[in-house]
């Protein structure tokens, strides 16, 4: 009985990926540029790394009209929500937390900017 056979010569490599380069070292590549080193510190708290300026995105540019549009339609839906909600989404009345420790959001108290509890 026959079947479906997948016959691949040789795998691929991605067009954007990470590559080990020794212990502690990372390279982002985009084809065969180096588009990013990075560098892994030796108790693993964090990450230097630096760009080299040749990424470039794989994703066109949003055209100006169409970022216009989107910005005017998201604007809009917030003076909507804006004008119709009374209440916060967890029930109290909506109330932004402010510094200084007053009461936020669903009454919970908030700290205040010196880290006291308001």
């Amino acid at each position: 009985m026959g079947g479906l056979v997948l016959d691949v010569e040789r795998p691929t490599r991605a067009t954007l990926r990470v590559e080990v380069a020794g212990r502690g070292l990372l390279l982002l590549r985009q084809d065969a540029a180096v588009a990013l080193v990075a560098r892994i510190d030796d108790d693993r708290g964090g990450v230097e790394y630096a760009g080299t300026g040749r990424f470039r995105s794989p994703v066109p540019p949003i055209r100006t009209t169409a970022a216009t549009a989107m910005w005017w339609h998201l604007a809009r839906l917030c003076q909507l929500i804006a004008s119709t909600s009374r209440r916060s989404p967890v029930g109290g009345p909506a109330r932004a937390a402010r510094p200084g420790g007053e009461t936020g959001t669903a009454g919970r108290r908030v700290a205040g900017e010196d880290g006291t509890a308001g």
